[in-house]
């Protein structure tokens, strides 16, 4: 008898489950759905872009005060020692010491361009899917908003609003494009993308800028003190030959 209302009670539970899995399937697997997984993946994705450019940017500045107070700790140079052999390890030190700012460097290249550039391409080739009865396209030729475009100028509209963002909005002040499209200003969302996109792309060249005066200050640093190593070496020289 009680094996007979178990197996009852599991065949209801079983039913109930697929009753409920019926109801709920069709709103999980809906278009619209489908577009809050795709916007959500991509809101993540940009997120964690941005925050690994700002990781890596934070490491920049890191081995930048590091470079500030290093020094060459060792015993002074003996009789044996010869300037280009301690030179070598002096240049092989700081090559070690270089190497977190170059993966740094490449960190903030992946993530604050090569991540926002590919999403920003994904979306606008496939802005019709996100938004099937939005116009996200304005054609200067005619002066009219249009559904789609083809892929040339869907390739030169993304390249022009790169170099929008790049040199901050210098080419939309005196209208210097390259694409026969640009985006509606009446479709909010693709124009916000937009304006998403030429913000990070301007505080990449931000950081960019500052990441190369700071590589260049790391190693003139370096250089400096590999030169002062040197003198010092020389130095020594002198009185091992004077003895």
């Amino acid at each position: 008898m009680e094996g007979i209302i178990e197996s009852s009670d599991f065949r209801s539970t079983a039913e109930w489950a697929e009753w409920l899995w019926n109801v709920v399937w069709p709103f999980i697997s809906s278009s619209e759905a489908l577009r809050i997984y795709a916007l959500t993946i991509i809101a993540i994705v940009i997120a964690s872009a941005a925050y690994i450019a700002y990781r890596a940017k934070k490491k920049l500045t890191q081995i930048q005060n590091k470079a500030v107070s290093f020094s060459f700790p060792g015993p002074d140079p003996s009789k044996e020692d010869t300037i280009a052999k301690r030179k070598k390890e002096l240049g092989r030190r700081v090559t070690d010491e270089l190497l977190p700012f170059r993966d740094a460097m490449w960190r903030l290249l992946l993530a604050g361009f090569v991540v926002p550039t590919v999403v920003f391409t994904f979306g606008a080739v496939n802005y019709a899917w996100f938004d099937p009865f939005g116009l996200p396209y304005f054609d200067r030729f005619s002066g009219q908003p249009v559904y789609s475009t083809d892929g040339i100028s869907v390739t030169l509209f993304i390249v022009n609003q790169f170099s929008h963002g790049a040199l901050f909005d210098v080419l939309e002040v005196f209208h210097m494009d390259i694409s026969t499209v640009s985006n509606n200003p009446n479709n909010w969302w693709f124009s916000s993308a937009v304006l998403l996109y030429r913000t990070m792309v301007s505080a990449f060249v931000v950081a960019l800028v500052i990441a190369s005066a700071q590589f260049f200050f790391v190693t003139t640093t370096y250089r400096r003190k590999i030169d002062a190593e040197v003198r010092r070496f020389r130095k020594e020289e002198r009185k091992f030959a004077a003895t």
